[in-house]
């Protein structure tokens, strides 16, 4: 006897299961690579290991993971993330939305005159 997949619930569900397979694998490259940078300073500067803001925002912009549970991750691996760099790449896509409404309004003025 041949069975289908007859349910796109299944399908969904496999796919889901994937994604936050591939987001988790993600997270634990970026902690990974915190603390071996870490290590290698040997703590000679101060650095603490430390998920960048860019990372960070990559994680939620990319596949909405929310940064809580980024920093929960890091945290269990004492490692911290940059919530300053977060915050400055969330003004990113916000100062180029502004720039293009602008821009758009400006066109928009010109051909009308």
């Amino acid at each position: 006897m041949v069975y289908f997949r007859s349910s796109a619930g299944q399908i969904a569900q496999e796919r889901c299961f994937s994604l936050y397979t591939h987001i988790i694998l993600y997270v634990t490259e970026f902690l990974y690579c915190a603390q071996a940078a870490a290590k290698q300073s040997n703590g000679t500067n101060g650095s603490k290991p430390s998920v960048s803001g860019r990372d960070a925002f990559v994680l939620y912009d990319t596949y909405g993971f929310p940064l809580e549970i980024t920093q929960e991750l890091a945290s269990a691996q004492g490692v911290t993330v940059d919530l300053e760099g977060f915050t400055q790449e969330m003004q990113v896509p916000s100062r180029i939305c502004n720039a293009a409404v602008s821009a758009d309004v400006c066109l928009s003025v010109r051909l009308l005159v």
